[in-house]
């Protein structure tokens, strides 16, 4: 798939909700550091809805999640999940390419030995999820990245017993005292996501 073709598909035809991010960095208050006139209603993009119901989650809640994650702001009003995305020694690392991006992480696990890389949009853990992303190949895939975290999700919700505001914490850590600020964080964003029926 065509670069473009992939980010619109990722992306969809988001308006913006919010404005110049933090960048998707875990655990800060990205909505409260925002300027209330950033936040826009937009639309779930298709890959995120698809992924969603393929695993049994709510696709709102997996696209706040990546756009809490990976966020890149594309100007003063808009922001998207950026599928290229590492993050490695606390610091996010953004790739122009899928093709850069599975250099870098082919480097980063195999030649220098990281364990704590967060991978693609939804930024799943190398070292925990090693064996649901396979390769670096398919960790960087976005497509398969957003199953990856979808299915993380659908299986930390029944770990919590059907909550979904403790499973989005879980994404984060299963410690709840250092998850909760996260969780509420991404429920911020729901209120301008629109999940539309195709």
């Amino acid at each position: 798939m065509q670069r473009r073709e992939c980010l619109k598909a990722l992306a969809g035809g988001v308006a913006g909700i919010l404005g110049l991010a933090g960048l998707g960095l875990p655990g800060e208050a990205l909505a409260a550091r925002l300027p209330q006139a950033a936040y826009r209603r937009t639309s779930v993009p298709r890959a995120y809805v698809q992924a969603a119901a393929q695993a049994g989650v709510p696709g709102r809640l997996l696209y706040a999640i990546a756009l809490h994650e990976s966020a890149l702001a594309f100007g003063p009003n808009m922001v998207a999940p950026w599928p290229w995305t590492l993050r490695m020694q606390g610091r996010p690392w953004r790739f122009n390419t899928y093709e850069e991006a599975v250099r870098q992480l082919t480097v980063a696990v195999d030649q220098l030995g990281l364990n704590y890389v967060y991978c693609g949009p939804m930024q799943v853990s190398w070292r925990v999820h090693q064996a649901r992303l396979g390769t670096p190949a398919q960790a960087i895939n976005a497509y398969h990245n957003l199953a990856v975290g979808a299915s993380i999700l659908r299986a930390n919700y029944e770990l919590a017993k059907g909550d979904w505001f403790r499973a989005t914490a879980m994404y984060y850590t299963r410690d709840f005292s250092l998850s909760l600020p996260y969780a509420r964080n991404v429920y911020d964003l729901l209120p301008n996501l629109v999940e539309e029926l195709a």
